[in-house]
């Protein structure tokens, strides 16, 4: 007999692929700080978690190699996770990396500090942007398995 199961799947707003560059733009014209607009479109290329972006270090950032190594402890498998970085995305680091100096959080406020956790889905509701942050990973898959030849298991848990 089966042991009843625990792993409950919420599916999160998520928008079209078709739509994601669009809000990209909305973001990028909007009037929130230019940390997170970066941050943002950070996330979207990457389709990383929110925290995962938030709390990015320089260090974790190979710009040569083009590799962004996100350390086991801020991943939820608590296994290291490379991300490769498409062509934009090393544009938006640039952009980044004269927001801040190299001992801060890669998207700095204006504190210094890293985003807070509630500023992209407020930043989302503002711009009337029908998705929340972790949507865009579903947009990211959907694409993937709509419009390129991947296989497989595109993204983890």
């Amino acid at each position: 007999m089966l042991e009843p199961q625990n792993d409950v799947v919420t599916h999160r707003q998520a928008l079209l692929h078709k739509h994601v560059a669009a809000a990209i733009e909305t973001v990028r014209d909007g009037s929130a700080q230019p940390a997170v607009r970066l941050a943002f479109e950070y996330l979207v290329l990457t389709a990383a978690r929110s925290g995962e972006v938030r709390l990015a270090t320089w260090d974790e950032i190979d710009t040569a190699g083009a590799v962004w190594t996100v350390p086991a402890a801020r991943m939820r498998a608590k296994r290291e996770h490379r991300v490769p970085l498409c062509g934009r995305a090393p544009e938006v680091l640039d952009a980044a990396r004269a927001l801040g100096d190299s001992n801060r959080p890669v998207f700095p406020m204006r504190s210094g500090r890293p985003i807070a956790r509630w500023t992209f889905p407020k930043m989302l509701q503002y711009h009337e942007v029908a998705a929340v942050p972790h949507g865009f990973r579903s947009s990211f898959r959907d694409w993937a398995a709509e419009e390129t030849v991947a296989r497989g298991r595109i993204l983890g848990p």
